[in-house]
């Protein structure tokens, strides 16, 4: 039986290049969407937030169950790695935001 040529080194790097574009714009995409997602639920929390705060509800109790709402919904979305990674890094970026620490204490190990 003839063996199959071979592909050359220029083809094999074409591949892998489309491949990587490929990749690329998948993970972008995905990132944008997110950003849309993680945008319409800021709103939807700032108005129930809102609401909240109109019917004179203690800040303590809104919080909490916001943030139990949040974490839950995270978790219930992605794995347990994935979920925790995105838990630190939005609290990091409140707290950069906020000014309570400085960019440069955020680098995760």
């Amino acid at each position: 039986m003839p063996k199959k040529p071979k592909k050359s080194t220029a083809e094999k790097e074409e591949v892998t290049l489309e491949e990587i574009v490929t990749i690329t714009h998948l993970r972008k995409q995905k990132a944008e969407r997110d950003m849309l997602h993680e945008r319409r639920m800021e709103c939807d929390l700032t108005r129930l937030l809102r609401s909240w705060h109109n019917d004179k509800l203690p800040k303590s109790v809104v919080v909490g169950f916001s943030a139990a709402y949040m974490v839950n919904l995270i978790f219930a979305c992605h794995t347990p790695e994935e979920a925790s990674h995105l838990l630190i890094s939005t609290i990091s970026k409140q707290l950069v935001i906020s000014e309570e620490i400085e960019h440069s204490e955020t680098v995760i190990q």
